[in-house]
């Protein structure tokens, strides 16, 4: 038996970490202190192309849908916003290569579909960086009918010769307005404990959680759906030429991210392993049947 396969046999015996009021105090401790630098739509008043009034009229929106969240659409939100929070804080320690991910604002978690935004590290200077936006979707039964929204609400914007927007998104080196190509992100619930056990472990289970291969499974979900768009791109004559080179860009940005993470370097058993994922593989099924 492997070494996650024990792992996950283990986690089985045990009550979830959500289930548990301590460990869900921490693991909400350690996402606010990532997420206290999130953007805010309050802090674009000066900045051109934003009035008072829509920025007023976008945060009254974010609180009106918030209420009406349910028992368990808030619990799934607060497990999305915990491993949005791991990533951001893993991405810091080159758990996708040499890459920052930068939360995105409430507005647009909630309005746009984007959780993360990745931005190259590397980028010179002068030239813009390459953006790719993440939505992720945790997982908690076999009912894959939100990720499959999610991966063709992209499709359809890509068929309408369109990026999708990032509102409100500020980093080290540009605040405003982002269009980027969005791709969805699963994770299902046993992976999902995995990594927050592995988190609630601090300094004594850093170097396991900064090797986890769920990593390796954002890259490859992010590249069947790169590939299938690049596809579709390539052969639709009509395509917006500056679409398709965005595109490309995009799929030079994440090689990059392959190579330097050292997912190129994986065994084939490895790669084997992460390919059978129940998380790769419903990604993988939902790309497949775009049309």
């Amino acid at each position: 038996m492997g070494f996650w396969s024990k792992v996950d046999r283990g986690l089985d015996r045990r009550s979830s970490v959500f289930e548990d009021a301590t460990s869900m105090k921490i693991l909400m401790e350690k996402a606010n202190k990532v997420f206290r630098h999130r953007p805010r739509p309050e802090d674009f008043v000066d900045v051109g192309g934003y009035s008072k009034e829509e920025i007023s009229k976008d945060v009254a929106y974010v609180e009106k849908v918030k209420k009406r969240f349910g028992r368990q659409e808030e619990k799934v939100k607060q497990m999305s916003e915990l491993f949005e929070a791991l990533v951001v804080e893993r991405a810091d320690r080159g758990w996708l290569g040499n890459i920052e991910a930068v939360p995105t604002s409430e507005f647009d978690d909630i309005v746009n579909g984007v959780d993360l935004v990745l931005r190259p590290l590397d980028t010179e200077e002068g030239v813009p960086p390459e953006y790719a936006g993440l939505s992720i979707d945790v997982t908690l039964s076999s009912d894959t009918s939100i990720l499959k929204k999610k991966i063709e609400r992209s499709w359809d914007d890509l068929k309408k010769n369109k990026l999708s927007q990032v509102k409100y998104h500020e980093d080290d080196l540009y605040q405003g307005r982002l269009d980027v190509p969005r791709y969805a992100i699963a994770i299902d619930h046993a992976d999902l404990e995995r990594l927050m056990r592995l988190w609630l472990g601090g300094e004594r289970q850093r170097d396991n959680l900064d090797n986890d291969p769920f990593r390796y499974q954002i890259i490859i979900q992010i590249m069947f759906q790169l590939k299938k768009g690049l596809e579709y791109l390539r052969s639709n004559r009509q395509a917006p030429t500056e679409l398709l080179e965005r595109y490309e860009k995009s799929y030079e940005f994440v090689q990059s991210i392959a190579e330097s993470s050292g997912y190129s370097d994986l065994a084939q058993d490895e790669l084997d392993n992460i390919l059978k994922s129940d998380s790769v593989r419903r990604v993988y099924k939902i790309v497949e049947q775009l049309r």
